[in-house]
């Protein structure tokens, strides 16, 4: 994604020399591995099942809680805002607006601050899940 930048940030340079073989690898990469679906879907599923299991707590009874490993969670986190912040930051590099549809599909799926879009539905489903985590206490051991 940084080469498709740069390569978008000097497409009017005369003196930056493209690389045709390494931009072909790696248009190759993202057309045989389409990241944007795989980590959409990934935010979609993971906020459904914190959104699922805030449910089940709210209607638990227990009084603590086992201690909750967060590492895929933090790491779907940092994986998924990288991705969508290179990939915004790349459409909004073009000097020319992108169709209607494509700046559609970017506010509704790829956008940070879009309250609907992926990214901060999965936010607001993992705050939620933690302010319910939060109600209860640790359990020992």
């Amino acid at each position: 994604m940084d080469y498709l930048q740069r390569m978008t940030l000097h497409q009017f340079d005369r003196q930056w020399e493209q690389d045709s073989s390494r931009l072909e690898n790696h248009l190759k990469e993202l057309n045989q591995r389409p990241l944007s679906a795989e980590i959409l879907r990934a935010l979609l599923l993971a906020s459904q099942r914190l959104d699922e299991a805030s449910l089940m707590l709210e209607q638990a009874s227990a009084e603590c809680l086992p201690d909750w490993d967060m590492t895929e969670v933090q790491q779907l986190e940092n994986v998924a805002h990288e991705w969508l912040k290179t990939v915004n930051q790349l459409v909004d590099s073009h000097p020319i607006d992108p169709p209607e549809a494509w700046q559609d599909y970017q506010q509704n799926w790829l956008s940070l601050t879009n309250d609907e879009a992926p990214w901060r539905v999965f936010n607001s489903a993992l705050n939620r899940h933690q302010a319910i985590r939060s109600q209860f206490a640790a359990c020992p051991g």
